[in-house]
């Protein structure tokens, strides 16, 4: 996100927000038990305890997420990539 602002003088100033991820198991009730899942997400709503939706790769949105315990440090979106991008190849050699 990009946040912009005009001054006075009329100079553009531009400030970078940049969203950190924090890893969390979450878990949900569902009608066979409790449902587990592990995923990041934004840390200002990674709040032990809590309760959050989550969207999936198609948009869909599920209710009543609670988080658990957080896992590891915070991370920027790129650098997320970057161990998926290092780590699933061989993960997925090792799995042959």
């Amino acid at each position: 996100m990009v946040l912009a602002g005009v001054p006075s003088d009329g100079t553009e100033i531009r400030r970078v927000v940049i969203m950190e991820y924090v890893q969390c198991r979450l878990t949900r009730k569902v009608s066979q038990g409790i449902e587990v899942r592990v995923s990041w997400i934004p840390s200002e709503y990674a709040v032990e305890g809590s309760t959050i939706r989550l969207r999936d790769a198609a948009g869909s949105w599920s209710d009543g997420w609670r988080v658990g315990n957080t896992l590891g440090p915070r991370m920027t979106r790129d650098q997320i990539d970057s161990i998926r991008r290092t780590e699933l190849p061989s993960i997925v050699q090792r799995g042959r």
